[in-house]
């Protein structure tokens, strides 16, 4: 697809999440006739190609829904964590490949690894409809980045965090726990497990919000990855996979639960606002 076609498009699917631009080229377009231009950018897209998206699973079923509206459109996505996508990305680039057109996916990687490579482009040129571009709709008046320029990784959601841990409903009563300190129960040794924390992910988030805690701090981060006999796993559909049959009953920093329990499948997500020591809001 031409990039004067991609880079409209990173506006159409701005309301579907965190998205990062690939090397389009982008212009300003302006506010009168916008219109035009947005009803011009999916006919014109039927004759141009495919977008190409890397996404957390979460977002499977937004491309779903664009591909029935578009149906003349190829859409290709990569769900998966950030760090698999930013890994796949970089891998592409070193091959002289450029397929990514759009991500939607977590800050982590997004500023420690595509960022940080220069290869996206700023988010507010390819912007067009009035109610995305009136900042005054958003939450404390502004768009939020989480780059230090402002510009390029657009925060749009932000959600309730905890240790983004959850439980085998056949195995656990979730109301046995109120505090994060009673997974450090001796009962509970060996039987968590846990994504790798040396890799790029959304554990980082929960570990700042366990040691910056006061009720928890270092302490217990020392204690909970140092004496807690943590299994860890770096693919989090087998760590959904484990989970789900049983073989832990318990699980920390792992995705895809709520898409899981859709599924009538016996896992669940604690409620972060269940456990003492609080909850902090996040992007996605």
């Amino acid at each position: 697809m031409s990039d004067s076609i991609k880079e409209k498009f990173c506006s159409v699917l701005f309301t579907t999440g965190l998205i990062l631009c690939f090397s389009l080229g982008l212009l300003r377009y302006a506010n009168a006739g916008w219109k035009d231009e947005w009803e011009q950018t999916p006919k014109a897209a039927q004759h141009e190609g495919k977008l190409t998206f890397y996404s957390s699973s979460a977002y499977e079923q937004r491309f779903q829904y664009f591909q029935k509206k578009y149906p003349r459109i190829r859409v290709s996505s990569w769900p998966g964590l950030g760090s698999q996508n930013g890994a796949r990305i970089m891998a592409e680039r070193r091959a002289g490949k450029q397929l990514a057109d759009l991500w939607i996916n977590g800050i982590v990687t997004a500023n420690r690894v595509l960022h940080r490579a220069r290869i996206v482009d700023p988010i507010a040129p390819a912007l067009i409809l009035p109610e995305v571009l009136d900042q005054s709709r958003w939450w404390q008046g502004k768009h939020h980045y989480s780059d230090v320029e402002k510009k390029y990784i657009f925060v749009f959601q932000g959600n309730v965090h905890g240790g983004e841990n959850a439980y085998n409903t056949r195995l656990i009563d979730p109301k046995q726990f109120d505090s994060y300190w009673d997974f450090l129960e001796p009962k509970w040794k060996g039987k968590i497990l846990a994504f790798d924390p040396k890799q790029v992910s959304t554990v980082a988030h929960s570990l700042r919000f366990f040691y910056n805690n006061p009720k928890l701090g270092p302490k217990f981060v020392d204690r909970f990855l140092g004496q807690a006999d943590l299994v860890y796993s770096r693919d989090n559909r087998q760590m959904v996979d484990w989970f789900r049959v049983g073989e832990f009953p318990l699980a920390f920093f792992i995705g895809g639960v709520e898409e899981a329990a859709q599924k009538s499948l016996p896992i669940r997500d604690f409620e972060p606002t269940s456990f003492k020591e609080g909850a902090f809001v996040g992007p996605t």
